[in-house]
């Protein structure tokens, strides 16, 4: 099974979002996983629309940064398991059941 996984540092530049979709096409991922998103879920439902993929699920951003989305082909069977405000931890269903997880770090850290 083929992932593409991108850091997209924001979607909203018209112009990383063709790159993307181009990508997509081009590689023919069964699930492509971006980071880094900045969106919100409005943003993910027209997101989803924009690159013609059925199934996805996100993680809104916090604050100005992060955000997390995962689409799949309506063909590739995933179960999100434990979703959070930091990750997503998805089975991925196949012959063989393969298990993987998905981090977003805090970008901003604070010192005491």
């Amino acid at each position: 099974m083929k992932i593409l996984s991108l850091n997209c540092r924001g979607l909203g530049i018209p112009e990383v979002l063709q790159e993307l979709r181009y990508l997509a096409n081009e590689e023919g991922p069964k699930v492509l996983v971006l980071s880094e998103t900045r969106l919100d879920m409005d943003g993910f439902v027209g997101l989803k629309k924009k690159l013609g993929l059925i199934k996805g699920f996100a993680v809104s951003r916090i604050g100005l940064g992060g955000g997390l989305v995962m689409l799949w082909w309506d063909n590739v069977d995933i179960d999100v398991q434990n979703p959070s405000p930091y990750y997503i931890d998805a089975l991925v269903n196949q012959e063989v059941t393969h298990k993987f997880t998905l981090a977003r770090w805090p970008i901003h850290f604070r010192l005491w």
